[in-house]
């Protein structure tokens, strides 16, 4: 019995150390697994991996014809290129050939068109005169001096005007050409002597504008004005009066105006402008003066000038209205 016994606990002591000797060696199994993967062992033969895919026929025939595919598409697109660059050198080419025969073709007529026109075919055969009152048509043409028989394309324009424009009372000329009748047209406007100044014994003539005209011994029937300020050397044909007697000649220009309405203006032989604020009119086939003052309220003193006319008709003296109209009465003073 005790060895029964013996043997049993033997047996569990063998089992036990089994057991342990188990528990150890797969711990160093753990430790010691061989990873195929990564090392190299002797006698072993290396599988290949599963997960790379081993390339077929197929495919490298597909890639060998995309690359042949490709190869043939930039060789035709070179071609295509090279195609497309020859047909534009062509158009550009025969484009340039048009261009220069036009050119040519094109300087050939002008230059044919220049030859005829200063050809004596368009010589000047006639000059007309429009607008023109105080000159004749053959005073015109010859202030102007124009060329006749001389091209009408090469004569100046400039010179001929410059020469009509020498005269002071041509105060503008427009010059035209009709090249089918050959002749040369001047439109010209002409100044009017409106106003006299006395000039020692002699006379200027002056436009409304206050330009000189002429100097004469001869009178016109117009206005004198008198106490004007402009310097005698001054006062040549051509010039103008000066900036003080300009303003002057506006104020006389008003009452001018004023005094046609009223049906006297014809009336008026000379204007004193000696003094801005105190301008005298004479009306000479009348025998009398009149005293207008700063020529304020202008249509209200004619209205007066008309009415003391016909009331004093024949009586030689002084009409009075240098004064405010609403404060004073306008008045005649009879020459003694």
């Amino acid at each position: 019995m005790s060895e029964v016994k013996n043997k049993k606990k033997n047996n569990k002591k063998v089992k036990k150390n089994v057991d342990v000797i188990n528990n150890e060696n797969n711990e160093l199994e753990k430790d010691d697994i061989i990873n195929l993967d990564d090392e190299i062992v002797i006698g072993l033969k290396r599988l290949p991996d599963p997960r790379v895919k081993k390339k077929s026929k197929n495919e490298n025939v597909k890639k060998e014809n995309v690359k042949k595919s490709k190869e043939n598409f930039e060789e035709e697109n070179t071609k295509t290129e090279s195609k497309i660059h020859s047909t534009l050198q062509e158009f550009k080419r025969k484009i340039i050939k048009k261009i220069s025969i036009f050119i040519f073709l094109l300087f050939l007529l002008i230059g044919g068109i220049i030859a005829l026109m200063l050809s004596p075919i368009f010589n000047i055969k006639g000059v007309e005169v429009r607008n023109n009152g105080l000159f004749t048509k053959e005073q015109i043409i010859l202030m102007s001096d124009i060329p006749m028989n001389e091209n009408i394309f090469k004569f100046s324009k400039n010179k001929v005007k410059n020469n009509l424009l020498s005269n002071s009372y041509i105060e503008n000329v427009v010059i035209k050409t009709d090249v089918f009748s050959k002749k040369v047209i001047l439109e010209v406007e002409e100044r009017e002597a409106t106003f006299m100044l006395e000039v020692g014994n002699s006379y200027a003539f002056i436009n409304n504008q206050g330009y000189i005209l002429e100097i004469t011994e001869a009178k016109l029937d117009v206005p004198v004005l008198q106490g004007y300020k402009t310097e005698l050397e001054n006062i040549k044909p051509g010039n103008r009066l000066n900036e003080e007697d300009l303003k002057r000649l506006g104020v006389v220009l008003k009452i001018l105006e004023v005094a046609s309405n009223n049906g006297i203006g014809s009336l008026i032989t000379a204007v004193n402008i000696n003094n801005m604020n105190g301008f005298d009119i004479i009306l000479e086939t009348e025998d009398k003066i009149v005293h207008l003052g700063d020529c304020s309220d202008l249509s209200n003193k004619m209205l007066y000038v008309k009415e003391m006319l016909q009331r004093e008709q024949g009586i030689e003296g002084e009409f009075f209205l240098n004064m405010d109209l609403n404060k004073g009465k306008p008045f005649f003073r009879e020459k003694v």
